[in-house]
């Protein structure tokens, strides 16, 4: 197995454990019978089918499919969502749920 390949597995098995717990702290069980499916979005500024862009939305694919479409990651590139710190700032405010960001000079 690649190193990349291993550490895409490793990431996507935290971050969902991650999402799983704080989810599950926060809302209690679903109630009986009720699927409860928890959506949000991420973005970061690298362009629209750049390499990160292309990890971004296999990871994406990759995590709905491995918890039978229970969690659902909607990823957008190209600043669509602003610059990182628009992106950043909105992981504060609960807006937005992933950041992509590369080393920046501005202070969050």
């Amino acid at each position: 197995m690649a190193r990349t390949e291993l550490v895409f597995r490793v990431a996507i098995l935290v971050f969902t454990s991650v999402v799983l717990v704080l989810t599950t702290a926060q809302v209690g069980p679903a109630a009986s019978g009720e699927q409860r499916v928890i959506e949000f979005k991420g973005g970061g500024t690298d362009p629209v089918n750049s390499p990160c862009d292309q990890l971004m939305q296999r990871f994406a694919k990759a995590l709905a499919e491995r918890t039978q479409n229970k969690i659902k990651l909607t990823y957008f590139a190209g600043a669509q969502l602003g610059g990182e710190r628009d992106i950043v700032e909105g992981v504060q405010l609960g807006t937005v749920g992933l950041a992509v960001t590369g080393v920046t000079s501005h202070r969050v």
